[in-house]
């Protein structure tokens, strides 16, 4: 059970690290300051825990890992905008 706790309260401290970059490029049309090499690694890796997850079949890093994912893939849009 406290792996559990642990293991999602990571997901859920690692989606909410991101969301402020993603409304910051909304509300100021400018991800200048984003670097996209970081923003291409950042997705990889949201890639790779959310297949890690998917073949454990462990709901809080498949869920986590698709918000994660959903971000990354905004800030890229973004990045393409703006």
């Amino acid at each position: 059970m406290l792996i559990t706790i642990i293991g999602t309260l990571a997901v859920i401290f690692q989606s909410i690290r991101i969301i402020p970059q993603v409304l910051k490029g909304f509300t100021t049309k400018s991800v200048r300051d984003v670097a996209l090499s970081w923003e291409i690694i950042g997705t990889i890796s949201t890639v790779l825990w959310l297949a890690y997850g998917y073949m454990l079949v462990d709901y809080p890093i498949i869920i986590g890992n698709i918000i994660n994912l959903i971000c990354y893939i905004l800030l890229l849009i973004q990045k393409r905008i703006y």
